[in-house]
């Protein structure tokens, strides 16, 4: 709930709304000029965008437009799968148009429908690659329901989708607080972990039935104990979060069986909206592009409870808006779980992308935590307030009501070399309306992605940094210590659900920078090489941290439908002298063996 600041220089425009709380009270809001023309985009897209949107394709497929993928429920790819790097390696080869790498998930349907229109890029099959070639075929595989879908044949699907086996093993001090330190496991869906042998066994479940769909992912997770954090760090905690000095009690050992991403999905097309689709239930986000974690949504922290409206489909604006080229958005409203600080608050996110270029993708997203045991009261009037990033005079401070976040992130297909460079960035702010609007205070992660290397073509590069100590950022006499970039004056625990950061595990105050190698043996079995570099600044932790990972990666498919995920990892944590007595290494050894059968794979019509 840190103070919005305003430019003094913009035009100012003030307007007497009515506020629809309990008191009926009238109220005066300011706006600068940038947010009401930015809002009033937004609300553009918001409102007309339902109504009048033009679909990207407009003839109904198959005999029966009743049967028309139109019409259809479909579940979403889960964020670990491997088909985002593949049809990403496809769309960067230039074998299909490249879209939304910076909203993700993608429903099944969707990505379908990205396989079909591939195979008429450059007019036949025979001018693919060999590489290009085996990509299209394991993806037309995986998605032959679907295509089937596409030519009109009924969905009605129930199916396995897979079933898995997951042991963690880690010798040696980890780092386990991503808020306040650092994460030896991430982008994990906040699986909890531990010193020791961390296991899960689950399994995933699709159905469709027309305009319906359900998915249901489930496990069972153990995680061994471990002992208190000492005085001096819990003494760091409370000075950093502003909150008592955290009790002197261990972890406790974890046995429980867990939900992941579970939900149900209904098409919005007897409502008239034909691309729309609503969701209900626990799911995951990724809302920038790149490997390393968008700042505000990705798969680090656990699912989000939420009650979600997307047009998984892209769709083109009428009128002069068509320049923006085809439109994705997605609003949702959910709880966050495991706080302290003000339990179980609401979570409010909406984005939009576009794709006014052919090789060009531009997303702006917003996220609002409210509400909550004590906090900010989630009225219609404090949910306005903090949608349009205004001050309230009724709060101390006369701040924003609850804690605001948004980014702006892009994806560059660089001309002429379109199929060989990708670059791709985001940048981030607290309680501004745009994330651009102080620069110097910005948090940025800038990335470039090498899809293949000269003279060895099954090499591809990713290579990104992120930076969240923001110099150009004051609050009194102090620069950024920790209490700005996910951090909030009342929210103390800020971007975090059941303990983990929701957004990039470069944390609160510090650098990162990463790069990763990889070996694409066929569509499916791939080798990674990962180095990442962390630093976490004197500003946030006492004497600061610094250290390095190093991993390979394996990911291996058999025809019989069995598969194999391993990953080993060295840490060496170099400098970290609130923590441990000198340097400190540890090894991470992650195996999961799984079975996807045959019927997941084309579905099962009934």
């Amino acid at each position: 709930m840190i103070a919005s600041s305003t430019s003094a220089s913009s035009k100012r425009i003030v307007c007497l709304i009515r506020a629809l709380t309990y008191n009926d009270q009238e109220v005066s809001l300011t706006f600068s000029a940038r947010s009401a023309a930015g809002w009033l985009a937004i609300g553009i897209a918001a409102f007309i965008v339902p109504r009048y949107a033009l679909p990207q394709s407009e003839p109904e497929t198959g005999q029966n437009s009743g049967h028309s993928p139109r019409h259809m429920g479909s579940v979403y790819v889960p964020l670990d799968s491997w088909i985002y790097p593949a049809l990403d390696r496809l769309a960067a080869m230039g074998y299909r148009e490249p879209g939304f790498a910076g909203m993700r998930p993608w429903t099944r349907m969707e990505c379908a429908r990205m396989i079909d229109e591939s195979k008429d890029v450059q007019g036949a099959r025979l001018f693919l690659s060999d590489d290009g070639v085996e990509l299209l075929d394991r993806l037309e595989e995986e998605f032959s329901y679907e295509l089937g879908l596409q030519e009109g044949t009924r969905n009605l699907n129930a199916s396995l989708e897979s079933a898995y086996a997951r042991g963690v093993s880690i010798s040696g001090p980890d780092l386990a607080d991503s808020y306040h330190f650092g994460q030896t496991v991430s982008y994990d869906f906040g699986r909890p972990f531990e010193r020791g042998t961390n296991a899960q066994v689950g399994s995933a479940f699709r159905a469709e039935a027309g305009l319906f769909a359900l998915y249901v992912r489930g496990e069972y997770q153990h995680t061994p104990s471990a002992p208190p954090d000492s005085l001096a760090v819990r003494d760091v905690i409370a000075l950093k979060d502003s909150i008592p000095v955290p009790p002197d009690v261990g972890i406790n050992g974890i046995n429980r069986p867990r939900l992941l991403d579970t939900y149900i999905v209904m098409n919005l097309s007897p409502l008239k909206l034909d691309k729309f689709q609503l969701s209900v239930g626990r799911q995951s986000h990724s809302w920038g592009p790149g490997l390393g974690g968008s700042f505000l949504l990705s798969d680090n922290a656990e699912p989000v409870d939420m009650v979600e409206i997307v047009n998984p489909t892209p769709i083109r604006l009428p009128w002069i808006l068509k320049f923006l080229g085809p439109v994705r958005s997605d609003h949702f409203l959910g709880r966050l779980a495991g706080r302290t600080d003000h339990p179980s608050p609401w979570y409010y996110g909406q984005k939009i992308t576009i794709n006014p270029l052919p090789c060009l993708e531009i997303g702006y997203a917003r996220t609002m935590t409210i509400g909550g045991k004590g906090g900010d009261p989630f009225t219609l009037h404090n949910f306005l307030l903090s949608l349009f990033g205004q001050t309230s005079n009724k709060l101390p401070g006369h701040s924003v009501p609850g804690d605001n976040d948004d980014e702006m992130d892009w994806t560059f297909y660089v001309p002429k070399v379109r199929n060989y460079i990708i670059l791709y960035g985001e940048v981030y702010a607290e309680d501004d309306f745009v994330a651009w609007q102080r620069p110097a205070s910005a948090p940025f992660r800038p990335g470039i992605y090498i899809t293949r290397i000269p003279g060895a073509p099954k090499f591809d590069l990713h290579i990104e940094a992120a930076n969240t100590e923001t110099p150009g950022w004051k609050s009194g006499t102090h620069g950024n210590d920790g209490q700005y970039v996910y951090f909030d004056n009342d929210y103390h625990e800020a971007n975090t659900n059941n303990g983990f950061l929701m957004g990039n595990t470069v944390g609160r105050n510090g650098q990162t920078i990463q790069g990763w190698l990889t070996y694409w043996r066929s569509a499916v079995n791939t080798f990674q090489l990962m180095y990442k570099n962390n630093y976490v600044d004197p500003a946030l932790i006492p004497g600061g941290g610094r250290w390095q990972d190093y991993s390979l990666r394996n990911e291996f498919h058999s025809t019989s439908g069995t598969y194999i995920k391993s990953q080993i990892q060295y840490e060496h944590i170099t400098h970290y002298p609130l923590l441990f007595n000198g340097p400190r290494q540890n090894l991470t050894a992650i195996v999961e063996l799984g079975f996807i059968p045959h019927g997941a794979k084309s579905g099962s019509k009934r």
